[in-house]
């Protein structure tokens, strides 16, 4: 039996990283992403906007946008934001590569949230 291709094995691995995380309640993804246990295969963001849930993790996904994380990650958390917001003015590079002006366009971002969800809660 011929070995699998590269692209295959890849394809294999993230859908198999993506059907054990869907399996997962939104806490765990959350508390995953804050512990930076994103797995191999940038599935967590897939996962967390499956969801559906933008009230739950709206803010800490803006919040991860604005880290100094890995490029890729910031570019898959921004699609999923934008997913999870309905948001078609924005396409995720405009969040997350440094040529587009990132900062500026999470302000906008921000405001839509806001209008969204309602104020951002306070840490406690």
């Amino acid at each position: 039996m011929a070995e699998k291709h590269w692209k295959e094995q890849w394809e294999d691995g993230a859908g198999a990283e993506l059907e054990d995380l869907h399996a997962l309640p939104i806490e765990e993804l959350r508390r995953r992403v804050a512990k930076r246990r994103f797995g191999d295969y940038y599935m967590i963001w897939d996962a967390i906007a499956a969801k559906r849930d933008l009230a739950a993790v709206g803010w800490q996904l803006v919040d991860f946008l604005k880290s100094s994380a890995d490029y890729l990650h910031r570019y898959h958390c921004a699609r999923a934001l934008l997913a999870l917001m309905d948001c078609k003015d924005f396409e995720a590079a405009d969040l997350s590569a440094e040529l587009r002006n990132p900062a500026k366009n999470l302000v906008i971002v921000e405001t839509l949230l806001v209008s969204a969800l309602g104020p951002r809660p306070s840490a406690a």
